[in-house]
């Protein structure tokens, strides 16, 4: 009796055991996969940013599955890209901020206050975080500006408005006709 032996397909796959060679060399495959799909991304990654869009939701559009931990450490990685998405993001929070006064002023939508407070005060939260310079408590002062300065202490300040008030009793006089000339 003849036993023939058939071939598995390749797309069943295979037992063997990979080499550790084979292993680095598919995570470096992958790896130049994944950079490649962040460097064609990066510019609709800027631009929706810079619309106020929030990167979870830029990646969950994208069908290639891109690994948002992955993407956001490639993006922090490199100072000029780093950059660049701050700059995005600061643009962001003035359409985030346009974003509030329609919510604020209800054009859209008969929600309730509470909704419309929470829906405002979130993204208030959101545009200090990503551009405090303008949106901070106190716009224009950042960290910086606060480090090393001086402390001038003028002491007690006296103001004439700080004094009590002073009475004056004065006591309304008769009125007293003139004498004409004309006589």
């Amino acid at each position: 009796m003849e036993t023939t032996t058939h071939i598995l397909p390749a797309w069943i796959g295979t037992t063997q055991p990979t080499t550790t060679e084979q292993t680095q060399s598919n995570y470096a495959i992958l790896m130049e996969r994944q950079l490649s799909i962040y460097e064609s991304i990066w510019e609709q990654i800027l631009d929706r940013t810079s619309l106020g869009h929030r990167l979870k939701d830029i990646v969950s559009d994208d069908p290639r599955e891109i690994d948002l931990a992955k993407l956001n450490r490639w993006i922090t990685k490199d100072p000029k890209r780093a950059k660049e998405y701050r700059e995005a993001k600061k643009m962001g929070a003035h359409m985030v901020l346009e974003e509030m006064l329609d919510i604020s002023d209800a054009k859209d939508s008969m929600e309730d206050v509470a909704r419309s407070t929470l829906r405002v005060n979130t993204r208030r939260l959101y545009i200090k975080a990503y551009d405090k310079d303008t949106f901070g408590d106190n716009p224009g002062m950042n960290d910086q500006a606060l480090a090393g300065g001086i402390t001038i202490n003028i002491g007690a300040v006296e103001s004439p408005y700080g004094k009590p008030m002073e009475t004056i009793d004065i006591q309304p006089t008769e009125p007293t006709l003139l004498e004409s000339s004309d006589e």
